[in-house]
């Protein structure tokens, strides 16, 4: 096989992903960018060396975003027709909640398109592999299903925990006013 070794297309010999993620982390360390801005498209294309959105400007983003959530615990979320704004905290696990809904929602469209398949087409082998699909997916669904379900139970378990701590809270703050009082009022017989 002959042809050229490889040279990077940057002359610093950085990925697309790399000089979009350097950009944005630079901008997060100097303080110029924070969590809840939105970068424009016009400047992260900018940044790249880019003329115009293209497979590689997303490609580059969705990386960046990947090691934006693992290093900085950050992430990028899509503002239509503008650029992507810098999320973390609840807007992050927010964005993961999107993400997991969709995921549903496509493995259920998933399990109906193989489900509903003409086994009348099927050669014996793809049958059995048809077979075996459907149970693992079956199973994914419902792996799935039982997590949603037990996701749910816990939210209302913690604003359960939650409204009894904020209730023992106000009855504390009551007996200590309470407390407070009296102490005052024992002062006052003291001094009398």
């Amino acid at each position: 096989m002959t042809g050229k070794p490889f040279t990077p297309a940057r002359e610093d010999g950085r990925a697309l992903w790399k000089v979009v993620h350097d950009y944005l982390c630079g901008r997060l360390d100097d303080g110029s960018l924070s969590v809840g801005d939105t970068v424009p498209h016009r400047i992260l294309l900018e940044a790249a060396g880019l003329d115009s959105p293209a497979t590689a400007y997303y490609s580059a983003v969705s990386r960046t975003v990947r090691e934006l959530q693992k290093d900085r615990h950050r992430s990028l979320r899509v503002v239509r027709g503008q650029g992507y704004q810098v999320i973390a905290g609840k807007a992050h696990m927010e964005s993961g909640e999107v993400h997991h809904t969709r995921a549903r929602k496509s493995m259920g469209k998933a399990l109906v398109t193989v489900r509903t398949t003409d086994l009348g087409l099927l050669s014996q082998d793809d049958r059995t592999l048809h077979s075996l699909v459907m149970r693992g997916m079956g199973a994914m669904v419902q792996v799935m299903n039982m997590q949603a379900d037990k996701l749910a139970e816990h939210d209302e378990a913690i604003r359960h925990l939650s409204d009894g701590h904020t209730r023992l809270q106000q009855r504390t703050d009551e007996e200590m006013e309470e407390l407070r009082r009296r102490m005052d009022h024992l002062e006052e017989e003291n001094t009398s």
